[in-house]
């Protein structure tokens, strides 16, 4: 009996993964389907074994893994002002474009925005920080992110940096 349940396991794990594979590669170069995926957050903060799943897929893609690891380089590396988040939404684009010369940021808008967008999602969910995903604000702001066709614009910046 144990060798049936090992084989079924087995099996399980073998079509999880090759679904995984065609799913990760669809979403994570897709706007839409990233933004669907942001708005299934909410619904899912609660499944720990979805995140767990999500955490194995983002972990599994080499691109989503790298931008979580920068995301959380980033966030330890910007300078921890009092101000910084005030400034980004009083100054906006000046603060902003200020933002990319440091080498954390650099290093982020080298991905796309779906990307990072997926990565943020990756680090809360490391983080064990699900609230966000109940947040319309952050929602929005990481939704708006994956829209967007280059990380580099001011506009983006901004967005990454706020939802860190």
């Amino acid at each position: 009996m144990n060798s049936m349940k090992t084989i079924m396991e087995n099996w399980r794990r073998q079509v999880l993964k090759e679904q995984e594979d065609v799913t990760i590669e669809k979403i994570k170069n897709s706007s839409s389907q990233v933004a669907e995926l942001i708005k299934d957050l909410g619904s899912i903060k609660t499944n720990k074994e979805a995140l767990k799943t999500l955490m194995q897929i983002f972990n599994s893609d080499p691109e989503i893994k790298a931008a979580m690891k920068d995301l959380v380089v980033a966030k330890k590396s910007l300078p921890v002002e009092e101000g910084l988040i005030d400034d980004l939404m009083t100054k906006g684009m000046a603060a902003a474009e200020k933002l990319k010369e440091i080498p954390a940021v650099k290093t982020l808008i080298k991905y796309k925005p779906q990307i990072l967008a997926l990565g943020l999602v990756g680090t809360k969910i490391a983080a064990g920080d699900y609230n966000d995903f109940s947040d319309p604000e952050f929602l929005k702001t990481i939704t708006s992110l994956a829209a967007k066709s280059s990380s580099s614009s001011a506009n983006a910046v901004q967005e990454i940096i706020t939802s860190l």
